[in-house]
Order: structure tokens, then sequence, then C-alpha cells
């Protein structure tokens, strides 16, 4: 799997729980909608790619057993995703921390994050060309991709798994077994 691959298969859940939240406002019911359509174009835009390569990547995803294609959509396997957000991403990406200055909030400085655990300083933030919502002075680490940070300043979702996946990057243990948790339900939306 290629990087951007996690970044296509985190955007497939997301679109996931906003089709369940769609359905629940107009016909009372909250149930996860398992098949997700969505065109290779309007995915591409929503997350910084090329309409080809979120091709290739929905082909690796299908052959990682991530993702099944079907004729009315694609059906993200969601325990899969989480189980390798959870237990190899972390291996398979190892953090580049590239220097100080400002960026886009991540790991335990993510707004959208709520713990106990109280964040770093400094804290870490994916270098940001400035046109991110909030932006703070830390210690800038790459993101998996280039363009997670685009993604998550459109996507909540988004910013709150690969956040998460930072603090499996770079956490200590303790941090480790709080954000495990966090990621696991926040991908299978418990």
């Amino acid at each position: 799997m290629k990087p951007q691959d996690n970044l296509i298969a985190v955007k497939y859940s997301s679109i996931s729980f906003m089709q369940a939240r769609e359905a629940f406002d107009n016909e009372g019911l909250m149930q996860p909608s398992s098949v997700v359509s969505i065109s290779y174009r309007e995915l591409a835009s929503l997350v910084g790619i090329s309409v080809g390569e979120a091709s290739k990547s929905i082909k690796r995803l299908e052959s990682a057993k991530l993702m099944i294609i079907s004729n009315n959509g694609i059906i993200l396997n969601k325990h899969n995703l989480a189980e390798w957000m959870v237990h190899g991403a972390k291996y398979a990406y190892p953090v580049i921390k590239v220097g100080f200055g400002r960026g886009m909030p991540t790991a335990w400085n993510c707004k959208t994050i709520r713990s106990d655990i109280v964040p770093p300083e400094p804290g870490l933030a994916w270098k940001s060309d400035n046109t991110h919502k909030i932006d703070i002075q830390a210690e800038l680490v790459s993101p998996i991709y280039p363009s997670i940070p685009f993604a998550s300043n459109i996507d909540s979702f988004v910013h709150k798994a690969f956040a998460l996946l930072d603090i499996l990057r770079t956490g200590t243990p303790r941090e480790l077994n709080v954000a495990e948790d966090m990621l696991s339900k926040h991908i299978l939306g418990s």
C-alpha cells in the first residue's frame, strides 16, 4: 500500500458516516451506510490527488482487503481499516520531523481530540502553507502523505484520524494505549 491509500480509505469512512447521518436526518434511521457511492473525480478533488491516482489507490485497497468494489459503489471494510491504522501504519510510515514553524495542529494538539493527556510543549503540527483554519507554532512533522493537511482542512473526521495516527507514530507507551483505542473507535464509529 502507498501512503495515499490510507487517505482514500479514511475519506471513504468519513463519507460513509456522512451518508448515514443524512439517512438518519431524512428517514429517522441511523444505520451505517455500507456502500459509498462517489465518483473518482469528486473523491480526488476532496483529498487533493489526481483521478488516476485515486483509481489506482482504490484497486490497491481492494487488493489489501480494505474495500470491496460492487456495482452500487464501494464497501469499506472498517474493521480491517481500523486494524491496519492502529497496528500497521505506524510502522510503515515512521515520523519525519522537519524543524519548527507554523503549521496545522496534529497529534494531541488537534482540537477534535478530547483526552486527559496534556498536549506536549512544543506541540506537533504539519507544515502549513497558511491556508488552514488553524495554525500553531510547533515542531513540524511530515504527514504520511502531502495532501493530508488539505483534506483535513475540509473534513474534521480525516483530520482527527491522521492526528491520532501521528500520536501512534510519535507517542509514549501511555499515549499509545489511549490513541489506539480512540483511533479504532473513530474508524469504526463507536
